[in-house]
Parts: C-alpha cells; structure tokens; sequence
C-alpha cells in the first residue's frame, strides 16, 4: 500500500512539471522525470496520446499501438485495448474500467500481504454498458439496491400508444415519503391521453384501468375512469372487498358486479334471478323512488275503466277469496316468498283493485239510488 502511495505522489510531481518526452521503465529505486511540454509513460513508452499513460500489470511487449492500462492501486484498473487489425480483432474485447475491493490479511506493516476475497464495485464494458457491484448485461446494471433523490427519467418514447417497455419492474412498486401524511401521486402528464394500468403481461387485451385526460376526446368518456375485466356470464368481472383484522375470514367482498352486468351489495353468492340487475342485502334506505315504466298501455291499470273490461261480480270475488285466499290477479304469499316482488307491477296491481273497487262502489251507489226512488 506504501509503495503504491509514493506512485501515485510520482504521478502528481510529473504531471506538475513540464520538460521533455519522459517515461519510466520500472527501474528500481525509481528515477523521477519531469516534463513540462509533453507526455508521461510509466512502463513504457514512447507516449504519443496520452498526458500520463501507466502500465504496471502487463507485459508492454505484448500490447498494440494505442493500449493503455492505469493501475495505481491494487483492485483500481483503468484500461483501453479495443484493437483490430484491418477489420480483424486482435482478441476479445477488454472492459473500459473496472473498480474492485481487494481484501488482505496479514502484519500490519509488512509488505508481504496475502490476497483475500475480491469483490467487483463498478464497471464499465467495451460496449458502454455500466455494471455497479456486477458485469452488466444491459446499459445500466445494478446488483442491489439504487437511491435516486431527483428526477428519473426513463425513456422517451415516441407516439401515444407505443408498445415499448420503457420500465419494467420485477417485483412490488413501494411508494414512501418522510412523512406518512405526504401523498404519493402517479400521473401520466397528459389532458389528451390516458393513463392505463394493464393486469396482463402480454398485450392490451386484459383487465385495465383507464384514467382518461379531461381532452380526450377519443375515449369517449374525457375525464373520466373506465374499468375493463374479461369474462362472461355470472363471472366475477369486479370486486369490492374489506380487510377486518377482527374477524374471520378477515377478508369480505361488500360488493360484486358479474360480467353480464348484474350488482350484488352484501353476500356475493346470492343468485339474481333473470330479468333482474341489482340485489341489496338488508334494503335500501332512501328518500325517493322512481319507477319508469314502458310504453306499453297494459302495465298500468287504467284499462279496467274500459268498456270491454270484464268486472268480476262481488259474488265471483268472494268465491275466489274462499278458495284461494288471496284476491285475484295478486300474487299469494308463497309466490312473493319465492319470486319477489315487483314494485311496479305491484303499484299496478294494487291500483288495479282501487279501480275495480271504485267501480263496485259507482254500482252500489246506483242500487242505493234506484231503491230510494222505489221508496218514495
């Protein structure tokens, strides 16, 4: 380590002075030269492109024209030796730099050390790939972990739909901040574009969420978030769930919505019988309702005041009644158990039965007249 000091002191005082052509050839005690016009060479020379070329680990002999090497400390390599000849390589292609950590063991103070493990800190391949703490594959390689305290900027990817990867992440995506109370924002930069999050792996075709740009006037929906599921039938396309520490099962989906459409708030295995969009478990607690109903006259019960309706006699009712225990055309108590209850052809029903009721009364009321003039 001392010895490789008083080198690099040697470098300093040369490169401090200016004088003539100079160079070293490893000669020991070491002869210091001085130059003050042009290069250095340690190891060998003469040096034509080069301030201050070393070369202490190789064999100068067996080098081209144009190598260099800088080895001022064990496990510290800097070196250049891409070389063809004509358009053949003179040998495979040499890293640009590499740093390691060499570890010794031994007396403190003696010279004679024994090399222990190395370890490789940074590199920098023929091809410019960067390597920390690896030989790098692509153009920035890291073993481990990266810190980034301003800007990354990955990629810049023309056109708006561009199937290029310009991050891929192997793993989870942690977002943290001093404090817990900061918010962590993920924004696409774009009024007139979209920001897509893809379930898949290998194209557009799988679950997403869209947040469209408030100007994107293509995806028909601006400003707004589209969700997207694949799946058919009664399906789960989209799930609500709650995490309660408390219970158990911990986790519960409050609420479902199928690939054909259908809502379930509450228990999610409930069947919706067909014809039917939304099941609440519990009811539903509102201050108004407003049932639409279709064009189609005979959903609505004003025909009974047609000419042509047939009006059951008081007598037929009361048969009914005793028979079947219900009146007629509503549905008994079993039929509502099993099939529900539609409010709107149940108001329709009811008002069915206020109209005929109204009708009997309008009779009655004719009875009761016809019977006061034979009276008097």
């Amino acid at each position: 380590m001392k010895k490789a000091v008083k080198l690099f002191a040697l470098m300093l005082v040369m490169l401090s002075a200016n004088h003539a052509d100079a160079q070293w050839d490893g000669s020991t005690p070491p002869v210091n030269t001085h130059t003050t016009t042009s290069n250095v060479g340690i190891g060998l020379g003469p040096v034509f492109d080069a301030r201050l070329r070393l070369l202490t680990n190789s064999d100068p002999s067996t080098l081209l024209l144009g190598s260099s090497s800088l080895d001022i400390i064990p496990g510290f390599v800097i070196q250049r030796d891409f070389y063809t000849n004509g358009m053949t390589l003179n040998g495979p292609p040499q890293n640009i730099m590499e740093v390691w950590h060499q570890q010794y063991t031994g007396p403190g103070g003696m010279t004679a050390f024994t090399p222990g493990p190395n370890h490789l800190k940074f590199v920098i391949d023929p091809y410019g790939n960067i390597g920390v703490g690896k030989m790098p594959t692509k153009q920035l390689d890291v073993e481990t972990d990266a810190n980034v305290d301003g800007i990354l900027d990955v990629g810049n990817i023309a056109g708006s739909s561009s199937a290029i990867d310009a991050l891929v992440v192997h793993g989870n995506v942690t977002f943290t901040r001093p404090l817990d109370t900061h918010y962590r924002n993920i924004r696409a930069r774009t009024s007139g574009g979209a920001l897509v999050f893809y379930a898949n792996t290998g194209g557009e075709d799988g679950p997403t969420m869209t947040l469209n740009g408030v100007t994107n006037t293509t995806s028909g929906s601006p400003g707004g978030i589209a969700f997207s599921s694949i799946g058919t039938g009664n399906a789960p396309a989209y799930d609500f769930n709650n995490y309660d520490p408390s219970a158990t099962p911990g986790w519960n989906t409050r609420m479902r919505i199928t690939a054909n459409g259908k809502v379930a708030i509450g228990p999610t295995t409930m069947p919706i019988p067909d014809g039917y969009k939304l099941f609440v478990k519990e009811g539903i607690l509102t201050e108004k309702v407003k049932v639409a109903l279709t064009s189609d006259p005979s959903n609505w019960a004003d025909f009974v005041f047609d000419e042509s309706y047939e009006l059951l006699s008081l007598k037929e009712v009361e048969s009914y009644i005793a028979k079947n225990k219900h009146l007629p055309d509503i549905p008994s108590t079993s039929d509502v158990h099993k099939e529900g209850l539609d409010l709107a052809q149940m108001d329709a029903k009811l008002l069915q039965k206020i109209e005929e009721l109204t009708l009997y009364v309008i009779q009655q009321q004719k009875e009761i007249e016809a019977l006061r003039q034979r009276i008097k």
